[in-house]
């Protein structure tokens, strides 16, 4: 079930943190091209490559999504946009500038990032979260045994861990906020770390 995998992280929010997030960026593009319609083609090929990663900041791996934008051929990004408006718009016989900003489709983009092995926490049902709890998104690493050794420490700790959603790779697990504290010393004294980035924490061995 597991694969091996060089790296184990989780990422965890309070319940609802990572959800429903707006996925929508602004860039400003200036492209000269043959034509006026070429270089616009080339300047909304240039916005989405920038707006993608931006938009997704925090709720994906910011790295692979770098690297699956820069794979990706124009149509396969352009299906993920679901709105887009322009500002400042210049035109010239061969050149196109404009402040583009474009929203994602949340469904489309979690599944390009899925079929793209990218690590994300979009669209995950919060319906049965407690209130006070906390959400862990589990990417398995080493395999099983981290699995196990986490599971060992939460329960070492007197810590709930309850298993929400299991997708691939990707776990959804619940713990309470009461036991947050617990949780990072247990996971810590297995030989983990952490760090916190604006309230959402990253672990990883």
């Amino acid at each position: 079930m597991f694969g091996k995998i060089a790296s184990f992280m989780i990422v965890c929010a309070v319940s609802g943190a990572a959800i429903g997030a707006e996925l929508i960026g602004t860039a400003a593009v200036s492209v000269t091209g043959q034509t006026a319609a070429a270089a616009k083609d080339s300047a909304f090929d240039s916005a989405r490559r920038q707006i993608i990663p931006m938009a997704l900041r925090g709720v994906a791996d910011a790295s692979a999504v770098s690297t699956a934008v820069r794979r990706a051929g124009n149509t396969e990004l352009a299906n993920m946009v679901a709105a887009t408006t322009i500002d400042g718009e210049r035109i010239s016989d061969t050149t196109y500038a404009a402040n583009i900003t474009m929203t994602l489709d949340e469904n489309a983009t979690r599944a390009w990032l899925n079929a793209n092995g990218v690590q994300n926490w979009l669209g995950t049902n919060t319906a049965n979260i407690d209130a006070g709890g906390i959400i862990a998104y589990v990417k398995v690493g080493a395999g099983l045994a981290d699995w196990v050794s986490l599971n060992r420490a939460t329960h070492d700790a007197g810590v709930n861990l309850t298993t929400r959603n299991i997708t691939g790779r990707n776990m959804t697990v619940e713990i309470p906020v009461s036991g947050r504290n617990k949780f990072l010393g247990a996971i810590t004294g297995s030989g983990w770390h952490y760090a916190d980035h604006g309230g959402v924490l990253q672990i990883w061995r």
